[in-house]
């Protein structure tokens, strides 16, 4: 078992910080290669591991910045796995704003910042929603194929991610 999904989706306009912003496709492609960790609601201290202990596993393509990683056997890793079996889908990341490469265009009448590029240095799981995360990410729990490579799994992840839209959806429906 494990998590995975899309922490980040390209092109999807969020108001973080106060000012809208929109992540470019690839903009995390060369941080990629750094030392990437996994934690908790990003909270550092709970680090479930990263992509150099071989816990997390990232891919960059035309959607967004997908992940997978293996739940190891400590006290984050299991609060992980507790947190899949009980439905919790929320994920983010965190970068260096202050440094990212960005532009500025206008979409509906708003200024929105379009990051180009910028120093990747976590991804979170989620207790619930992050108000300044992309509203269609996502990570999820389930029996994964570790044998296949992240880029071969993708494609599978859209549909993945279609399936907790709509519980979300559905759920906002019961609540409102």
């Amino acid at each position: 078992m494990g998590i995975f999904g899309y922490p980040t989706l390209y092109r999807k306009i969020i108001f973080h910080g106060g000012v809208w912003q929109m992540v470019m496709p690839h903009a995390f492609d060369k941080s990629l290669k750094a030392p990437i960790e996994l934690w908790l609601n990003h909270q550092q201290e709970l680090l479930v591991g990263s992509n150099r202990d071989g816990v997390l596993e990232l891919c960059s393509d035309d959607v967004g910045l997908a992940m997978r990683a293996r739940l190891p056997e400590t006290k984050n890793g299991k609060t992980a796995r507790w947190m899949g079996a009980n439905g919790h889908t929320g994920a983010s990341i965190g970068f260096n704003w202050r440094f990212a490469k960005k532009s500025t265009i206008r979409i509906d009448g708003k200024d929105v910042v379009c990051v180009h590029e910028a120093h990747l240095f976590e991804v979170s799981y989620l207790f619930g929603r992050a108000p300044g995360a992309v509203k269609e990410s996502f990570i999820t729990y389930k029996d994964i194929d570790f044998s296949k490579g992240l880029k071969e799994q993708c494609s599978n992840f859209a549909y993945e991610g279609a399936a907790i839209g709509v519980t979300r959806a559905l759920e906002n429906l019961m609540y409102t």
